[in-house]
């Protein structure tokens, strides 16, 4: 069971995070187009669920995004959704230097916090020896906050992946608008 290695402060956290998405999801309006073009990336906590005496919770890296905006078009797949190139370097799960690069969508989903998917190439030292490659591709759920500020945060879901003795994490960033 998830909870039982959790702390009671991070399900505690988990479970107001839950609690307070309907209240969000009641706010919701019209998606609107991201002002910044550049933002930066801080890459910090990340959250095993099978945290091992080795992890490490601390994936500290920098990152950078380029928006390149919201759809106007009504024939447009992702009409309305924000997208966005994005590259980041970070300390992985095993204290190993891991790259990012990809491409991502995000959608409001109520007035201060949007969904999305990330999708794109990771490159990994650990991925030799369990993949058969140092690149794997990857496809994951994120949510952000959307406050009228140059400051959010990101949340990035890695699903359970038994090939890479991963039961799942929860991978967070601080995300700074560059004027």
């Amino acid at each position: 069971m998830v909870s039982a290695t959790l702390s009671n402060r991070q399900t505690h956290s988990c479970l107001i995070i839950l609690l307070l998405l309907p209240v969000s999801f009641s706010l919701a309006q019209e998606p609107e187009t991201v002002t910044a073009a550049y933002r930066l990336h801080l890459n910090g906590y990340a959250l095993h669920v099978d945290k091992g005496k080795d992890t490490n919770q601390l994936a500290w890296g920098l990152g950078i995004e380029k928006s390149s905006g919201a759809s106007k078009s009504d024939k447009a797949i992702l009409n309305g959704w924000n997208k966005y190139w994005e590259l980041d370097v970070y300390q992985d799960s095993y204290s190993d230097i891991a790259i990012a690069v990809g491409f991502g969508v995000y959608r409001p989903v109520s007035r201060y916090l949007d969904f999305g998917f990330k999708i794109g190439l990771l490159y990994e030292q650990e991925f030799k020896q369990k993949a058969g490659s140092y690149i794997v591709p990857y496809l994951l759920p994120s949510m952000q906050t959307s406050f009228d500020s140059r400051t959010n945060l990101r949340m990035t879901v890695v699903p359970p992946f038994p090939k890479f003795s991963i039961k799942g994490l929860i991978f967070l960033q601080l995300i700074v608008d560059i004027p």
